[in-house]
């Protein structure tokens, strides 16, 4: 299992409220787009959960791009090339760490390898992390996150789904008490008919 080590995570130390993000490029009639790409260098991630991103690009960052060439370090070039994939729960632990602070969840290097990314907000600027890594790399890398949460668990999801679905057909939709919260959780258990739930 990776180590856990927050130490080298040089996470961002400034204030989320103290940033000003890039707003997500929007439609017409101001809905986010339907495609997750926003750009050249922008790539939406606002359904994928933070570990899970910061997995992937952390996975993904294999040291192909103009930037890395001029890193001489041994320690990092040796870790690019031994250490594993990274466990979702070491990118919780790093995800918690800086939340637990109130800061943005802005990457430098972690874990010796560098990200040069911020996965604060839900539209990503790519194009640090590519600079060091490959153009095109950083989209892969959240293609590869989107596959993981759509296929990793599909149980789970199917239970997530009925019960978003119980909820939103319950008569009192907008105001559930603790009692319909649960009857809609055992309506999407036992897969009763959309409906079923009771008042």
């Amino acid at each position: 299992m990776h180590p856990v080590n927050p130490a080298s995570s040089h996470v961002n130390n400034i204030p989320r409220e103290s940033q000003v993000l890039p707003a997500v490029q929007q439609s017409s009639n101001g809905s986010q787009g339907a495609s997750a790409f926003l750009g050249q260098h922008h790539v939406s991630i606002s359904e994928i959960s933070k570990p899970l991103v910061l997995k992937c690009l952390w996975d993904n960052a294999k040291g192909e791009g103009v930037a890395f060439a001029n890193i001489n370090n041994p320690a990092i070039l040796m870790a690019m090339r031994i250490l594993p994939e990274m466990d979702i729960k070491v990118a919780e632990q790093h995800i918690q760490n800086a939340q637990s602070k109130n800061l943005l969840l802005s990457f430098d290097y972690l874990d010796t390898r560098p990200l040069k990314i911020d996965i604060t907000g839900d539209n990503l600027n790519t194009q640090s992390y590519d600079h060091y890594h490959g153009e095109g790399c950083a989209k892969m890398a959240i293609e590869k996150a989107k596959e993981l949460a759509n296929k990793s668990h599909p149980e789970e999801r199917y239970l997530f789904d009925r019960f978003e679905q119980a909820k939103a057909n319950h008569p009192n939709s907008k105001e559930l008490t603790e009692d319909q919260l649960l009857d809609c959780l055992m309506s999407a258990l036992h897969g009763k008919d959309d409906g079923e739930t009771g008042a």
